[in-house]
């Protein structure tokens, strides 16, 4: 990056200082750092195939369950920012690392303008780092009915960097 950087700037004639030349090598290696950094753990891009599932008494609604790929990023500052791709759920929220290992990132993150209404709101979850590419997302909700009972909400997949 910073040799076609440098190549590009003096090109179109433009020299460059020392202290430019050492500032563009220092972004080039801070940002590999922090590429491999994201490797090594939950931060960073992650995409793939998500399923949404409504469940109530055990009895999954065909209606609201869907597998539609998701994108989510969680930056190093603690920011969890996603979209559905196919149905328009946005997600936002935080993600911090668990106080034992850097593979898992615990999630607290609220869906919106999601296609199916009952998916709209907050979950709590996980993603789980299996190595360097691949990683499971678990995300959670239990829905208090009027009338008594319960419903569960879940989006869980496989995504990969």
């Amino acid at each position: 990056m910073m040799m076609k950087t440098a190549a590009c700037c003096t090109q179109k004639g433009w020299k460059l200082s020392g202290h430019i030349k050492a500032a563009l090598i220092s972004l080039y290696f801070v940002g590999g750092l922090s590429h491999a950094q994201e490797q090594n753990n939950g931060f960073g891009w992650w995409s793939g195939e998500v399923q949404y599932k409504e469940s109530e008494k055990a009895q999954t609604n065909p209606k609201t369950h869907e597998v539609t790929p998701l994108k989510i990023r969680i930056e190093n500052s603690g920011k969890a920012i996603g979209l559905g791709m196919e149905n328009g759920c946005k997600l936002l929220g935080i993600g911090r690392p668990d106080q034992f290992s850097n593979r898992v990132i615990h999630l607290d993150v609220t869906l919106t303008d999601c296609k199916h209404e009952v998916y709209k709101g907050t979950f709590g979850g996980r993603i789980f780092v299996n190595g360097e590419k691949s990683a499971s997302l678990e995300l959670s909700r239990l829905v208090f009915l009027k009338g008594g009972g319960t419903k569960s909400l879940s989006l869980s997949g496989m995504v990969k960097r």
